[in-house]
């Protein structure tokens, strides 16, 4: 039982070390008539040889939903609790933007996000946090933004170590005055979060740029939209 216990513990830690992707953006799939499309990026390393599907979590880091129980009235009822995986496929593509999951497919495609993977990211990179979203012009948090914070503060948590500056960025609307102070609110808004969660604020610092720093043409509303954006540099590991 021990040796057991170790080698899993062993297998977790393995793991941790290569790239994984997790359904976290609408949680437990609750569907049974529809085949529900599962699809996101992927950054590969070149050593993979396999893809496991399955669930890695702690039991007491699992979801559970509760559901009555009642008399089958038909051969799938004796089996809803179990996923059908069906036509998984990897196609190789030079830029996330070309995964086709980024199109509007069907309203219920579940896009997943890949875990973030400290011994993968180098000292001064820039990560953009997706899915990171406020009120307009406000700098308060929307709780569709926890998802991809909690993988952030899992990071930080896993990792003591390692510190961070978020940074807050705008689109060119508004006067840079108001978009630098909006900006480094939104960031703060995020270190606040992670601090509520439990990080030491020795170990997060952030910062506003307004919009000193485009990554895409203000010219247009998405080039605009993905303007308007948090980040996270690591400052040390």
């Amino acid at each position: 039982m021990e040796l057991a216990k170790k080698d899993n513990k062993l297998y977790m830690e393995k793991l941790k070390s290569v790239g994984l992707v997790s359904n976290i953006s609408k949680g437990i799939i609750t569907n049974k008539k529809d085949w529900v499309l599962i699809c996101d990026t992927f950054r590969a390393r070149g050593y993979e040889n396999f893809v496991t599907i399955g669930n890695f979590k702690k039991s007491s880091e699992t979801r559970f939903i509760e559901v009555k129980k009642q008399k089958p009235t038909s051969y799938n009822d004796c089996y809803n609790s179990y996923y059908y995986i069906d036509d998984v496929s990897l196609v190789e593509i030079s830029d996330p933007s070309e995964c086709k999951c980024n199109e509007s497919i069907k309203e219920d495609t579940i896009k997943v996000k890949e875990i973030f993977n400290v011994s993968s990211i180098k000292k001064d990179s820039t990560i953009i946090l997706q899915n990171i979203n406020f009120e307009t012009d406000k700098s308060e948090l929307l709780s569709n933004s926890f998802n991809e914070l909690d993988k952030l503060y899992n990071l930080l948590k896993s990792n003591s170590s390692v510190k961070i500056e978020v940074s807050g960025h705008t689109d060119n609307a508004g006067t840079e005055n108001h978009n630098k102070q909006l900006s480094e609110a939104r960031a703060k808004a995020v270190v606040d979060y992670l601090i509520e969660k439990g990080i030491k604020k020795e170990r997060l610092s952030y910062k506003g740029y307004g919009s000193s720093k485009p990554i895409a043409d203000n010219n247009t509303d998405e080039g605009k939209a993905k303007n308007r954006r948090v980040e996270f540099k690591i400052v040390s590991k």
